[in-house]
């Protein structure tokens, strides 16, 4: 019994297919820019999700009654909720919290 197998590829028809793909993503991305701005902003999400540790200037959970509903200031860019917790250091967390309920809802649905 003989066993056909598919002729390999060289490294030059390798090279072309990457190249060709390169091509096509370059032509969809400057045919249709509104789908680069959105990619380049559910990575800004998702990094943001990723990194909230390092980029919330305040702990999420701390309450500060003092500053309570206080506007949006330098110190605080969203400004403070009812029990002064800082809601721009909330929304960073919130982020992490909605792509876990997001990428768990998708692993879900694919089972």
């Amino acid at each position: 019994m003989a066993i056909a197998t598919a002729p390999g590829r060289t490294f030059d028809e390798l090279a072309a297919t990457e190249l060709r793909r390169g091509r096509a993503l370059w032509s969809v991305v400057r045919r249709k820019p509104l789908g680069m701005a959105s990619a380049a902003l559910i990575l800004l999400l998702v990094f943001t999700a990723i990194f909230a540790d390092v980029l919330a200037p305040y702990d999420p959970l701390a309450a500060q009654p003092e500053i309570r509903l206080a506007p949006p200031s330098w110190a605080h860019p969203f400004g403070t909720d009812d029990i002064g917790r800082d809601v721009l250091s909330r929304v960073i967390y919130g982020s992490r919290i909605s792509l876990w309920v997001g990428r768990s809802s998708a692993s879900w649905t694919r089972s």
